[in-house]
């Protein structure tokens, strides 16, 4: 569902004329969450196959090591710079809250 939503959003985003400042701050939000998604994805991947691995009596540590975020798209300084968007347009949400 996720990957549908992030289409949805590109898709939205290219296809409609933004208020003027929206662009760069939309796309931003776009990447993030499609990469941050995608490593939630791979996490899950990651997951299921050390669970069947552990069920055969194998565990490799090496496949933790591949689990990692776009870090370019997916770190604090960039999740920083959203919310000072969202709150600058007033945009409530707790995509961020733990």
């Amino acid at each position: 569902m996720e990957e549908k939503n992030d289409q949805n959003f590109s898709n939205y985003i290219e296809k409609n004329k933004l208020p003027n400042g929206y662009q760069k701050e939309t796309n931003r939000l776009s990447e993030y969450f499609t990469a941050y998604n995608q490593t939630i994805s791979q996490l899950g991947d990651h997951v299921q196959k050390l669970e069947d691995e552990t069920e055969s009596g194998l565990i490799s540590t090496k496949e933790i090591k591949g689990i990692v975020a776009d870090g370019s798209k997916v770190n604090g300084k960039q999740q920083a710079k959203i919310e000072r968007f969202l709150k600058k347009i007033n945009v409530k949400t707790n995509a961020f809250e733990v």
